[in-house]
């Protein structure tokens, strides 16, 4: 298996990955497949170029061999410039329980890291048990946040935070 940065001519790639995970996980991310099907070509590549370099945005892939089997991003909020929100994240169902969801937050949590962030967060559906789970094994840590899924109304997110600050803080 190879975890590697999305490059600049990945935009293609990051269609296919982003609207397969639409398709079969539509209850865990606030965008949908019809909406961003509809997207240009142009905007993927500009999306994947601006997430190839720097501290301001990122997405990994995860390949076995050259099928891609996960997904995740981070980037930095304006408004809180010490944290990285970490989203998108999407392992194929084929390869799920074997600890790729664990390796590509790490991933995030390294790029977060080497930017200075001070803390990582991210909204998770509250109904996405193995997901909530997962980020509690990482040290993740609930907070009293929620909100509505963007893409369906009905669900509910909860906001979760890592520290990065001190030498005892997981990952």
């Amino acid at each position: 298996m190879l975890i590697r940065r999305i490059r600049p001519e990945d935009g293609a790639l990051l269609r296919h990955v982003r609207l397969r995970a639409l398709d079969e996980s539509p209850e865990a991310f606030a965008g949908t497949y019809e909406d961003e099907s509809r997207r240009p070509a142009s905007e993927w590549a500009e999306q994947a170029a601006a997430a190839s370099r720097g501290h301001e945005r990122v997405t990994f892939f995860a390949f076995d061999g050259d099928n891609c089997i996960g997904m995740i991003g981070g980037y930095r909020p304006e408004e809180r410039p010490s944290e990285r929100q970490l989203v998108s994240l999407w392992v194929a169902p084929e390869v799920r329980g074997e600890g790729l969801g664990s390796e590509l937050t790490r991933c995030i949590v390294d790029w977060a890291r080497a930017g200075g962030a001070d803390t990582v967060a991210l909204w998770v559906v509250e109904t996405n048990e193995a997901a909530h789970r997962s980020y509690l094994d990482l040290g993740f840590i609930p907070t009293d946040k929620t909100q509505a899924l963007p893409s369906d109304l009905c669900a509910t997110e909860r906001y979760m935070e890592l520290s990065l600050r001190g030498e005892s803080a997981p990952l």
